[in-house]
C-alpha cells in the first residue's frame, strides 16, 4: 500500500512547484531567479520538519501522518487554484507552505511504512523500488498536468 501511496502522491503533487515557478514567471512577471528565491521558503520548511515527522511516524505509525500531508497537499492546490494575476506573493507563499508542510508529513511516514515492512537485508531493494516508482510518477506529472 506505501508504494501506491507514494505513486499516487507524486503522481497528483509532483507538479506543484513546476506549476508554481510558471505562475510565479508568466502571470507574475518574476525572473527566473527570483522563482527559484520565492520557492525557497518550501524547501526550508520540509528541511526543517523531515526529521521531526519520521520521528512521529516511527513512534505513532504513518497512516495518521500521510493523511495528513496529503490533506494539506491538496489544500495548497485548492488555495493555489484561487490566485489571479493580482495576488500577491504572500498569498504565493500560503501555498508554497502549505504543500511543503504536506510533503514533509507524507514522506517521511510513507517512507518509514515502507520500509518497516521489508527485511532489513532488502531495504536497499525496496528504496530503490520505492524511488523507481515516485520518479516515475513525478516524470508523468507534468503531462498530466
Amino acid at each position: 500500500m506505501g508504494n501506491i501511496a507514494n505513486f499516487l502522491n507524486a503522481l497528483t503533487f509532483a507538479c506543484g512547484p513546476f506549476l508554481r515557478s510558471l505562475y510565479l514567471q508568466l502571470v507574475l512577471g518574476y525572473s527566473p531567479l527570483k522563482t527559484g528565491l520565492s520557492l525557497i521558503p518550501m524547501d526550508i520548511l520540509i528541511l526543517v520538519l523531515n526529521p521531526f515527522s519520521g520521528r512521529l511516524a516511527d513512534r505513532y505509525g504513518g497512516r495518521v501522518l500521510t493523511s495528513l500531508g496529503l490533506a494539506f497537499d491538496g489544500a495548497a492546490l485548492l488555495w493555489f487554484s484561487t490566485l489571479g494575476e493580482r495576488s500577491s506573493y504572500s498569498t504565493v507563499l500560503i501555498s508554497l507552505l502549505l504543500f511543503g508542510f504536506g510533503l514533509a508529513l507524507f514522506a517521511p511516514a510513507n517512507t518509514s511504512s515502507i520500509m518497516g515492512s521489508v527485511p532489513a537485508d532488502k531495504r536497499g531493494v525496496a528504496s530503490g523500488i520505492k524511488s523507481t516508482i515516485s520518479q516515475t510518477a513525478g516524470v508523468l506529472s507534468v503531462p498530466f498536468l
